[in-house]
């Protein structure tokens, strides 16, 4: 039970060859995104924050909806205008649904690989 509680104080390295951004989606709606080159994650005190070197993203555990990689940290623009509609498809192309913003598309992903399509941009991105 220590090691279990040492480790999760321990600093978590992620890394992705496939998705050069990870991106949260908190409970209000909105999107951030970061590189994911020298990304080091921490937790500590209900707090994550993940950090590249370059940028420190901050977020309360419990207004943190999910985590998810991303292809461009264009989603973040996308989830902005919350107004506009999306489709959401799967790697074989089949439509997964239309939902009426980025918000709604997100909370109602599984994890796997979707591409979100506006009307302004198109995203591929994967839920874990």
């Amino acid at each position: 039970m220590l090691l279990t509680i040492i480790a999760g104080l321990m600093p978590m390295t992620a890394a992705t060859y496939e998705y050069p951004y990870l991106s949260f989606l908190t409970v209000d709606g909105k999107v951030q995104s970061i590189a994911v080159d020298d990304l080091t994650i921490t937790m500590s005190n209900g707090v994550l924050t993940a950090s590249n070197g370059n940028a420190t993203k901050t977020f309360t555990l419990t207004k943190l909806d999910k985590m998810f990689f991303s292809e461009s940290s264009g989603l973040e623009q996308l989830a902005a205008d919350n107004d506009e509609p999306v489709e959401v498809f799967d790697e074989a192309g089949i439509s997964f649904g239309k939902f009426a913003n980025v918000t709604d598309a997100l909370h109602a992903l599984d994890t796997g690989i979707y591409v979100l399509k506006s009307r302004s941009i198109t995203l591929k991105i994967a839920v874990k």
